[in-house]
């Protein structure tokens, strides 16, 4: 998680993370010249109180290397 410590949209400190999902799955990141290859799932840091996305990131970036 990065050093922001409350949300530039709204102030408040309340910050949690949480995984971005499609329809039953969580969604994967792969490296792009290999789709079939290892993957990472992908979570995000958001505000508890309006929703705000501060950043997205992939849990496992080892997983992606060509």
């Amino acid at each position: 998680m990065s050093q922001q410590v409350d949300c530039p949209k709204c102030g408040n400190k309340e910050l949690k993370k949480g995984i971005i999902r499609a329809a039953l799955s969580v969604v994967h990141m792969f490296p792009e010249n290999n789709p079939r290859s290892k993957s990472s799932p992908i979570s995000s840091i958001y505000c508890k109180s309006c929703g705000y996305i501060l950043e997205s990131y992939i849990d496992h970036p080892e997983r992606l290397e060509d």
